[in-house]
């Protein structure tokens, strides 16, 4: 059972990896408009004039809206190729789509693209043909086609009971991120968990449900995990700062890269760190993260547009972007003061400790 459980995460991860940065990339295009438009006090996006700047904006935005559109896309079509390789992609793409049509969401894009995988490869193993001819197109003609077909005999099983599920669940966060005490709830979960392994699968798994979310409109849960990504890493880079003379000559040079991941939004720069004595540090980044993302609730931050960047997705937020940087930098605070009274950072060997870190860099 833990195989198969670990085959499906690889196979999810897979997915991501290839999602990510498209979704990033797309999430700019419409924020970076978007705070132009607030600055010059443009919040209404419908037609302009195509002799105005803000004709071209809008087109970019709109470019970015589109990006935004294909994360079950592009998630469900390379979960399906990392199962069944080239001859499960399309099912997986139009699997995908099929999601998004049909408002299953992800959870509909990910149990779709393990179908076309599956299917592709099961068939791509089993179907024979004698005729010499016909096997040699069967996997241009007919493993895609039989593979199309029992996903979409699938995805009409399921459809009603997961347009009911993603639907409700949509609605039930949304609920949340508009109460007081459930938004506070919501933003400490999310905190604890993209602070947990700094880009491991609990981190990943925060990441693409909250991408998934901004994909149905529901922007507010990524400035609290905004707060936890950027705010891990510049923690150790100002407890360099101020205590540079309890660090590795090594830890003291990663304290400028950390610095410059947190400006972005990568919380692997805080990695070299923790690898120093995973269990303590974990466990005081899963305090900061959580306390740090709780404030950005409590003090309201929200955002009507995709979140992007690290510190400076503080422009990205469109409602009380001075909630989000209280949150980075009290988080940040909390893992300067203690992590260097906490753990020895002249060591040169980390700690042996029993916790894995899981390293991804995709």
């Amino acid at each position: 059972m833990k195989k198969t459980l670990n085959e499906l995460r690889g196979h999810i991860m897979t997915g991501i990896s290839w999602a990510i940065p498209m979704i990033i990339g797309a999430g700019m295009m419409v924020g970076i408009p978007s705070i132009i438009g607030l600055f010059f006090n443009v919040t209404s996006w419908g037609d302009f004039d195509a002799n105005t700047v803000w004709y071209y904006l809008k087109m970019v935005r709109d470019i970015g809206w589109v990006g935004i559109g294909l994360f079950n896309v592009v998630l469900a079509g390379f979960v399906a190729y990392s199962i069944g390789d080239k001859a499960a992609i399309g099912a997986g793409f139009i699997a995908g789509q099929f999601a998004n049509n049909r408002g299953t969401g992800f959870i509909g894009a990910v149990l779709l693209a393990f179908a076309a995988g599956y299917i592709a490869r099961y068939l791509k193993n089993n179907l024979k043909f004698k005729n010499e001819h016909i096997e040699q197109i069967k996997g241009v003609v007919f493993i895609p086609l039989l593979t199309v077909a029992t996903v979409a005999i699938i995805g009409i099983i399921i459809d009603r009971p997961l347009i009911a599920i993603n639907t409700s669940l949509i609605d039930w966060i949304k609920g949340m991120s508009e109460s007081n005490a459930s938004s506070l709830i919501l933003a400490m979960v999310i905190g604890a968990m993209i602070a947990s392994d700094l880009g491991g699968p609990i981190n990943k798994a925060a990441f693409t449900a909250i991408t998934a979310l901004v994909a149905d409109g529901v922007f507010t849960p990524a400035v609290y995990m905004r707060v936890a990504i950027c705010s891990i890493p510049l923690g150790y880079a100002l407890a360099v700062f101020f205590n540079r003379d309890k660090f590795s000559k090594e830890l003291q040079g990663q304290g400028v890269g950390a610095f410059v991941m947190s400006l972005v939004g990568i919380t692997e720069g805080a990695i070299p760190f923790v690898l120093i004595s995973p269990l303590k540090l974990t466990i005081l980044n899963i305090i900061a993260g959580a306390i740090g993302s709780g404030l950005s609730a409590i003090f309201k931050a929200s955002t009507d547009i995709p979140m992007f960047g690290g510190v400076y997705g503080a422009l990205a937020v469109t409602n009380n972007p001075f909630g989000y940087l209280i949150g980075v930098l009290v988080a940040a605070g909390i893992i300067a003061i203690i992590a260097p009274r906490l753990v020895s950072f002249n060591e040169d060997s980390a700690e042996d400790e029993d916790m894995e870190i899981e390293l991804t860099f995709e």
